[in-house]
């Protein structure tokens, strides 16, 4: 299945002619039971500069247009993380002068407008990483994968490790998208 498969129309048009492109010539597949959307691919065939490296406080941030993830956070947060700045540099099209900074606690936003860049580059991250379309596969594969039903924290459980994200993550896409009820971090 193509990415541009995955996505619906709202979230597509957010790209340019020629990352629509490349997203429709990249696969998933799906059908063999892989549910991992492929950031880093997408950012390398999107031609964007991605650099890990130490970070205190901070968990990824776009400087001049190039991608800084912190090396010392977990597979998983990179991932969102990579997902997230790219959502920055897609959304809001950073000049080579402006930087953004995901920082771990949101108390660090100092206004509205920085707060609202981060949710909508929250949006986009939850949405590129864990798209409605790749979450119902993966709720069918895990139903018929199951002798028993699955209560709200294990089918998390179960879909995070599918799509290799955090299980804060898929708690909330999974509550936003309408697929479990009241969700809780603890």
């Amino acid at each position: 299945m193509f990415y541009t498969q995955l996505y619906d129309w709202n979230f597509l048009n957010n790209f340019d002619d020629e990352q629509y492109k490349v997203l429709a010539q990249t696969q998933l597949n799906v059908e063999n039971n892989d549910f991992e959307v492929n950031v880093s691919e997408i950012i390398e065939k999107f031609h964007i500069k991605m650099e890990e490296e130490p970070m205190d406080g901070t968990s990824g941030k776009t400087v001049k247009g190039v991608i800084k993830i912190n090396k010392n956070e977990n597979p998983r947060r990179k991932r969102f993380s990579m997902a997230h700045e790219l959502g920055h540099v897609i959304l809001q099209s950073p000049s080579k002068d402006e930087t953004f900074y995901r920082f771990m606690d949101s108390k660090n936003y100092e206004t509205l407008e920085k707060k609202i860049d981060e949710r909508e580059a929250n949006e986009f991250a939850a949405d590129l990483l864990m798209p409605k379309k790749l979450v119902e596969y993966a709720i069918n594969y895990i139903s018929k994968n199951n002798d028993n039903e699955l209560d709200d924290k294990e089918l998390v459980n179960e879909i995070k490790d599918l799509m290799n994200v955090s299980y804060t993550s898929m708690g909330y896409r999974l509550k936003n998208l309408g697929f479990i009820g009241d969700f809780n971090v603890l």
